[in-house]
């Protein structure tokens, strides 16, 4: 059974959702990767929010640990065929960015429980 937290909702066993993982560590992430300017936090966070974590199949249940690069890579997709219907096509440059915030929260996250040995292949697929 989830719990639901605001508008956080944490795994059935208080394992961190992608959402939570990145509300609970978003300033070591802002302190590593040196997001110092209020707008750029903002931005960032609203992408994860609105953008990323949406789009995360079992978003609200499945544990960050246990996401797969299958996931992340459907992710990416998944986005991708957002932002590209339409008239106003998204550029590349910004498919690069939501796998590069993908790819921070992976790594600050996966050191921070514990499972960097297990995430090093999702951390590959998602280099730049």
């Amino acid at each position: 059974m989830t719990k639901d937290k605001g508008d956080i909702i944490i795994a059935n066993n208080d394992k961190l959702t992608f959402l939570v993982a990145i509300l609970k560590y978003f300033d070591a992430m802002c302190e590593e990767y040196g997001w110092l300017a209020d707008t750029t936090k903002n931005d960032y966070m609203n992408i994860y929010r609105n953008t990323i974590a949406p789009n995360i199949p079992d978003h609200n249940n499945k544990p960050i640990a246990d996401l797969t690069e299958d996931d992340y890579r459907y992710t990416i997709e998944k986005i991708e065929e957002q932002k590209n219907c339409g008239r106003n096509k998204v550029k590349p440059g910004t498919f690069n960015t939501y796998k590069r915030l993908i790819r921070d929260a992976v790594y600050i996250v996966s050191n921070a429980i514990g499972t960097y040995k297990t995430a090093s292949g999702i951390l590959i697929y998602l280099t730049v």
